[in-house]
């Protein structure tokens, strides 16, 4: 019987060149030819690879040697692949995914990894999914590697935007790799760095699936996907462009070479098989492994009687070709060259700590570089802003792992970092944005945020309709999420207000602000910076604020599901907004908080249960939130998922909403009220019967109108009591989530409580279903303020904004007072009213061109809409 001696390694991606040279050598998976000596190696530590060249059945198959096979779920096989690689899967932008594992750490938690794959985005970019993990119950550190609104991303909850480079929908097949080395993350496309972020707090959660499961805040794949590799090191560029290079569609048995860097703990096995290539364990085998230089770990490898494999490191600190060799007696040797490349110095930036990130003018940017050449002064080089400053560099540390600082900053300033460091090895460069901002920011700058267009899914027509579903200023978005954004302060006539802003006109950089106006000298300060959102750019993070009865102002930011943290912050001092406390931050999200005379603290809540469900829950000073709200919280409503409205008035907590059938927010429809007159204790509907909570079934007592069966989409805007503390509700109604023509009429409505039933009346018409506005009542005049006119970019969200007015709530139409806005180059959208306005500061909102990126500005206006302000986008002062 002949007996085989097989190395495998496992660190370093390995690669056959098509001319004959060999490269690198990624993995072995078919069986070799029999008879003699044979070598096998796999990827990288085995994490994953998965060329996808099966061309039929329902499995991803994982060569990596770890059987991490992935399940098909839709995507279907086709040949229309990368040159040499022969096949690939085709996602149809709706249902298909591969899963490959909801628990399984595939991609390392906190470690390097180099991440791959070939793609051909063919759907319009705007919201695609590759690759993400982070499923099952570690979504907190879920990773997302997609496509969204022309860029390339890497995103993840507490990092937001790591990396985003312009996009690659419509370019045919690219390949993209994600390398993570220390802090640093970069992104490659076809071979080349385009893209490098900072990421000290990255977590990548377990599970990994390819595309998305259509459901909520689903971002499915509407493209192809060839040959998916994932490796536990970051890889070298070079290595990286031969995957590039060379896509060949079968890997050579027989490998000549590996690539690792110097240094690097390359981890091996050498197993004994017999002549069918099975395991042979009926002897010992004694120091079977040789090396011509280098350290072994454990220095003698063995593999003891009744076992058929040993696991083993080698080690060397020096570039070059070295070779490893299994041999033993009477067994035929294997030998395996091992190439250790010479690695250029890695850059990673500490301070700030993140992409494009704040940076006090006062405080020293910060960044390391570590490498296995030595790295003297002399080696590294920065360039800001063009200039270089290299004689201003501070240094610490020794000569392999060098920290260095830089120092004296202008504020208000945005600077790009330039670092080259220069190494025996080679040479590597980084870039850094960031803005010196101290806790304020020098003007009132909006921010642009997009939804993708709505697909069609079962019971969710699109009509084909290629634009966002909404997008444009969002800086006070939304009304059926967040409320109140401000409040009046009559004990020093100010109005408090928050809202979502940015750095700059196309940053996409969220900041929480809080600022006032003063209505005695009819002036407003620099907005406050109450948390910098580092990097994530969706305002759905955006707050609401109370004001407690010692002046106290609390800011409530709504996090987002269970992945991204809200939090609540309190003022320092009374009506200031100099500094603020930060009290907690837990799961909440679209964060309704009001304060309640001799009472406290009134909360309504939406936590990601099971769908978008509501919670409410008390605090008579404050200081004793829960931080485990899904445990601790009581349910007011659970059946599908919903989106509220809610108004205090004399202790009176009111609450209207909707439903989404099948936890589908593209159908949300119905129109529901509760209301609580004790703080909680019971809820009762408008004639004072109680119910139990949380409401289960679509049809219940709280139900007043029963839109579904009118097939009509339901949007709350805005609750308030009239004079007879009677509820009214505000909204608009349409026939489908999607902004086509074909879904109208958008029509304006006020549902109202007479004292003996609910009377619905049309106010006016829209275009769009979020041109969100909101309605006063004085007296007997009623008065809607609201982006219902047609804009600048027709069925995007908001228009121009006009005054509607009445004082018979019931008439049918109510007629237009007063155009406050008109020809402008922007979409107004979201206009919100304080909690309890005081003119000239009636209403607020922002603008921007909804159809794609750019500045977005802020306003507001008085009771009658004659008086039209815009808030300084630069202030000098």
């Amino acid at each position: 019987m002949t007996r085989h001696v097989v190395l495998r390694q496992f660190s370093g991606l390995c690669r056959a060149a098509l001319v004959g040279i060999v490269a690198w050598c990624l993995l072995v998976a078919a069986p070799a030819a029999l008879g003699g000596p044979r070598l096998q190696l796999h990827f990288t530590s085995s994490v994953g690879y998965w060329p996808l060249d099966e061309a039929e059945g329902d499995v991803a198959h994982d060569r990596s040697g770890q059987a991490r096979h992935g399940a098909i779920v839709a995507a279907k096989w086709t040949d229309a692949a990368p040159a040499d690689l022969g096949h690939a899967l085709r996602f149809d932008g709706e249902t298909a995914y591969v899963k490959i594992s909801d628990d399984q750490q595939i991609i390392p938690r906190t470690g390097d990894w180099t991440v791959m794959a070939w793609l051909n985005i063919t759907s319009d970019g705007t919201a695609d999914t590759f690759l993400q993990a982070g499923l099952g119950d570690d979504q907190s550190h879920r990773a997302l590697f997609y496509h969204r609104d022309g860029e390339l991303r890497l995103w993840s909850p507490g990092s937001g935007n790591v990396v985003a480079a312009p996009g690659i929908a419509g370019d045919g097949w690219r390949h993209v790799a994600f390398r993570r080395a220390g802090r640093a993350v970069e992104l490659y496309i076809d071979g080349e760095l385009v893209s490098a972020g900072d990421a000290p707090e990255l977590v990548v959660g377990a599970g990994l699936m390819m595309g998305a499961r259509p459901g909520q805040r689903s971002m499915p794949l509407g493209g192809k996907i060839a040959q998916v590799v994932v490796s536990d090191r970051a890889l070298p560029q070079e290595q990286i462009a031969a995957f590039h290079k060379s896509p060949a569609a079968d890997f050579v048995l027989s490998v000549k070479t590996i690539a690792a860097a110097p240094g690097e703990r390359i981890r091996m096995t050498v197993r004994a098989l017999d002549e069918d290539g099975q395991p042979l364990a009926d002897g010992a085998y004694t120091d079977i492994i040789r090396v011509d230089h280098g350290t072994l770990d454990p220095p003698v490898v063995n593999i003891p009687e009744g076992q058929s494999a040993a696991h083993f490191t080698w080690t060397h600190d020096q570039p070059g070709t070295y070779s490893v060799t299994a041999s033993h007696p009477g067994i035929d040797s294997a030998t395996l060259p091992i190439k250790l490349v010479p690695t250029p110095p890695t850059i990673a930036v500490s301070s700030p700590d993140h992409h494009a990130g704040l940076l006090s003018p006062d405080a020293a940017f910060c960044f390391r570089i570590t490498g296995h050449a030595p790295l003297e002064p002399k080696d590294i080089t920065v360039e800001l802003n063009g200039e270089d400053v290299t004689g201003r560099l501070e240094w610490a540390g020794e000569p392999g792992d060098r920290e260095v600082s830089l120092a004296g900053f202008e504020p208000d300033t945005t600077y790009r970092a330039v670092i080259t460091a220069r190494s025996e090895w080679g040479e590597a460069r980084h870039t850094a944005t960031f803005k010196t901002f101290a806790d304020r920011i020098d003007g009132y700058r909006g921010i642009w945020w997009a939804h993708g267009p709505v697909r069609d899914r079962p019971g969710v027509k699109s009509y084909d309709w290629p634009h966002f579903k909404y997008s444009g200023p969002l800086s006070f978005a939304w009304g059926h999420t967040l409320t109140p954004m401000a409040v009046y302060a009559p004990e020093v006539n100010k109005t408090f207000f928050v809202y979502g802003g940015d750095t700059g006109p196309k940053d996409r950089y969220l900041m929480i602000m809080i600022s006032y106006y003063d209505h005695e000298n009819h002036r407003v300060p620099r907005p406050k910076i109450v948390r910098d959102q580092r990097g994530v750019d969706d305002p759905h993070d955006n707050p609401s604020l109370t004001i407690d009865a010692d002046g106290h102002i609390w800011v409530f930011i709504a996090g987002r599901g269970r992945h991204r943290p809200g939090q609540i912050f309190r003022s320092a001092e009374p009506y200031s907004i100099d500094k603020f406390e930060k009290i907690i931050s837990r799961e909440q999200t679209y964060s309704q908080i009001w304060h309640v005379p001799e009472r406290g603290f009134f909360h309504l809540l939406t936590l990601y249960t099971a769908g978008r469900e509501l919670y409410w829950e008390t605090s008579r000073d404050g200081d004793d939130w829960t931080d485990e709200p899904a445990e601790n919280l009581s349910k007011l409503a659970g059946f599908g998922g919903h989106y509220q409205v809610s108004r205090n008035q004399g202790g009176k907590v009111g609450t209207a909403f909707n439903y989404h059938p099948e936890g589908l927010v593209d159908r949300r429809t119905n129109l529901y009220y509760l209301q609580t007159t004790d703080f909680g204790e019971t809820w009762t509907t408008i004639d004072g019967t109680p119910v139990r909570t949380p409401l289960e079934q679509v049809h219940n007592p709280a139900l007043i109108t029963d839109y579904e069966s009118q097939g009509k989409v339901v949007y709350p805007s805005k609750l308030l009591f009239d004079a007879d503390g009677h509820p009214v509700i505000l909204y608009i109604t349409s026939f489908g989530a999607s902004p086509s023509p074909k879904n109208d009429p958008r029509e304006w409505k006020i549902t109202r409580w007479t004292g003996q039933r609910w009377v619905t009346t049309r106010v006016t018409t829209s275009d769009h279903n979020y041109d969100m506005g909101s309605l006063y009542i004085d007296g007997d005049q009623w008065t809607l303020i609201a982006p219902a006119l047609s804009g600048p970019q027709p069925y995007f969200t908001g228009g121009e904004v006009g005054v509607w007015s009445t004082d018979d709530p019931d008439r049918e139409g109510w007629p237009l007072k007063r155009r406050v806005t008109r020809d402008s180059p922007f979409n107004h959208c979201y206009l919100r009213r304080p909690h309890n306005p005081v003119d000239p500061f009636f209403a607020m909102w922002a603008d921007s061109d909804s159809s794609q990126s750019s500045l977005s500005r802020l306003y507001f206006t008085n009771s009658t809409g004659d008086r039209l302000y815009k808030l300084p986008y630069k202030m000098d002062g």
